[in-house]
């Protein structure tokens, strides 16, 4: 099918896009399960009575896991009803907001461990929806939906 615009155009669309989000973006913390390391040593504590043993005390490490992304963060939809005109519609309960990230934040929010949650503007929110792509002229972003921790 035919495009119409054509590949320089498209380059020059996709490059507005891209400083679209550079301009309108801001940084959100991405925290995962902290990664979980054991110790293992043995103590001179007395073992329990009846056992002859000496137990093994075992200890754990957890070094976090975080990563800092750029986002465009949507808030229109967490607003107080009281600060938006009465005529305007809500799509999401209070307290639901919508992310917008690239693929290599998308990439970190889904593969590994799970995603304890994430602070935007100095908010906790747990993830709710699955990454959706939305696509233009060869510049993708993943659309996430997340909700406030109480």
């Amino acid at each position: 099918m035919p495009s119409l615009l054509t590949s320089t155009d498209e380059v020059c669309v996709s490059g507005a896009l891209s400083d679209l989000f550079d301009t309108f973006s801001q940084n959100i913390i991405i925290n995962k399960e902290p990664k979980k390391t054991l110790i293992a040593g043995t103590t001179n504590t007395p073992s329990l009575p009846g056992y002859s043993r000496r137990r093994e005390n075992l200890s754990y490490t957890y070094d976090p896991v975080s990563g800092v992304y750029p986002a465009i963060v949507d808030q229109r939809n967490s607003l107080q009803r009281s600060e938006v005109s009465a005529n305007e519609k809500f799509r999401y309960p209070e307290g639901v907001i919508m992310i917008k990230v690239k693929d290599d934040a998308k990439n970190f929010i889904n593969n590994g461990v799970k995603t304890e949650n994430i602070i935007a503007n100095g908010q906790m929110y747990n993830v709710v929806s699955e990454p959706e792509p939305k696509k233009a002229f060869g510049w993708s972003l993943w659309v996430i939906e997340l909700k406030k921790t109480k």
